[in-house]
């Protein structure tokens, strides 16, 4: 058994802000497809299209770890051609942009939205820069993408 999380945002009319909520409940996998048949109310569509979710997710799984090339998006989605660039780890990434932003280019957490994203700005510049760090990065953030 395991608890499962959905999430949503929302705008509240009453803060007038975007606020985020979550539900959780308990969730034990169908031992059988018999029991699974049941929980869905023996209803054979709905069955169907929970098997084909599930081989949907797998599909999805297989293809982003086997051998075939990424292409690159554009902002709009569209295919612009082949990924030719090194991918890392985002969190690896940018823990090393914080920690730079924070011990040379002034980001504190008091700091104005603006002056954290130009710390940040500033940290990303530096690596940019810094043939050393770069390769760095390459040596841990891609190893821990893959």
């Amino acid at each position: 058994m395991s608890t499962i999380t959905v999430t949503s945002s929302v705008f509240d009319l009453d803060k007038m802000d975007e606020v985020s909520l979550i539900k959780s409940t308990e969730f034990s996998p169908a031992t059988s497809a018999q029991e699974a048949m049941q929980r869905l109310g023996n209803d054979p569509e709905k069955f169907l299209a929970a098997i084909n979710e599930g081989l949907l997710t797998q599909a999805k799984q297989s293809l982003k770890n086997d051998g075939t090339p990424w292409t690159a998006i554009d902002e709009e989605g569209k295919p612009v051609g082949p990924f030719s660039g090194t991918p890392a780890n985002s969190k690896s990434v940018n823990t090393l942009v914080l920690t730079l932003a924070k011990t040379i280019f002034g980001y504190t957490k008091d700091a104005s939205v603006e002056e954290k994203r130009a710390s940040k700005e500033s940290a990303l510049e530096m690596i940019r820069g810094n043939e050393a760090m770069k390769a760095g990065l390459k040596r841990s953030a891609v190893a821990d993408s893959e």
